[in-house]
This record gives structure tokens, sequence and C-alpha cells, in this order.
């Protein structure tokens, strides 16, 4: 058994119906790592990276311009095992649209976010090596150079220089294909790349 560093899209094309599917596939992933700790930490990453370790906010009603109005709560883990997996889907779904913050998509803020906080708590750096796998949810858009190939292994480079090694990605598309470039909707655009799995975006292959 391993842990996956789950790792969702929150720029601005992901917001209504992308998003709720991305909720949806991240808790999915957290319930199933094998430890505590795997299953109450996720990232989110837009222009800019952030990560959360716990609950401590839901999402009320959304306005307008596509931002929740929240409510912040007493921190509680992500995933409950005394709950079943739908209840636990309803928390971690409000709370990450909560977090929900829109902009730009650019992947080398993941490493870059990541660096930051193992800069500021050392402890963060050993216990990435117990996330072998990242899980990234996105829809599709998120080569931060001119081509998927250069994006990697950029994204790779950063890892090992910051963190020791080259983690697996698994990249789960969720793209419903009506903005995206051609290029970006391509299932063959991540072949050749070591260590990736791509999905693309198919509900039934996930």
């Amino acid at each position: 058994p391993y842990n996956s560093l789950v790792i969702i899209d929150d720029s601005g094309s992901m917001s209504g119906a992308p998003f709720r599917f991305a909720s949806f596939i991240a808790s999915v992933c957290l319930c199933k790592n094998p430890d505590d700790d795997g299953r109450n930490l996720i990232g989110m990453f837009n222009s800019r990276s952030h990560w959360h370790s716990y609950i401590d906010a839901q999402a009320r009603t959304r306005n307008s311009i596509l931002r929740s109005q929240v409510a912040k709560t007493n921190a509680q883990p992500f995933v409950d095992p005394t709950l079943s997996f739908f209840d636990n889907y309803k928390r971690i779904s409000s709370f990450l649209q909560s977090a929900f913050q829109g902009g730009g998509t650019n992947i080398t803020h993941i490493p870059d976010g990541l660096k930051t906080v193992c800069d500021q708590f050392p402890e963060v750096l050993d216990s990435l090596h117990n996330y072998p796998v990242w899980t990234i949810i996105s829809d599709g858009e998120w080569n931060s150079l001119y081509s998927p190939e250069a994006s990697i292994n950029d994204f790779f480079r950063r890892c090992e220089n910051y963190f020791g090694y080259r983690p697996y990605i698994v990249a789960i598309d969720i793209c419903e294909g009506s903005w995206a470039h051609p290029e970006y909707l391509k299932a063959d655009r991540f072949s050749g790349i070591d260590n990736m799995i791509y999905i693309p975006s198919n509900p039934a292959m996930i």
C-alpha cells in the first residue's frame, strides 16, 4: 500500500461542473490512501499552489461571480473513517469549494509551493517520501511551457532538485473539450514520458 499525494486544479477554467467532478475524484483518491497522513493532505494549484491538511471551512452558497460564501468551522480531518464515502465526499467537496481560488494554470507552482512549505517545516520534506505517486486532477491545459514534454521535464527536474526524488505522476484529465486548444485534447500528448500515466477526459476510463 502506498499514499498518493492528491493535487487538484482550482484555476478559473475549473469553475462549475469540472471542479465538482474533480472534487469527486479527489475524494476517491483520499479515501483510498492507506493511512491518516495520506488521507488528510491535499494540494491545490492555479497561478500558485496552496496545501491543506484538515477541513476548517465549508462553502455555504455560490454567488454570481462563482465565488463561495465561506463559513469557518472547527478543524476536522478530510476523511472520517466512521462515515460513509458519500458523507466524506460531501465534506471534502464543500471544503474544496470554499478554498477555490481561480487564476491561471501552472504546474511548476506545485513543486515550487511545496518547496516553500518544506523550507518552513523541514519535517514535511521527510514525509513527502511517503508519497511516491502524485495524482494531478486538472482540465487539460496544464502545460506551463511550450510542449507537454518540456513542461513535465521541468516539473520533474524541480522535484528532484527540491525533494531528492522524481514522483510517479497520474494525470487525470477532466477537460470538457469546449474551450481547449485541440493540442490539449490529444490522448497521446504525454506518450513516451517516463514516470507518468495520462488518463484522458473520459469518466468511463476512470
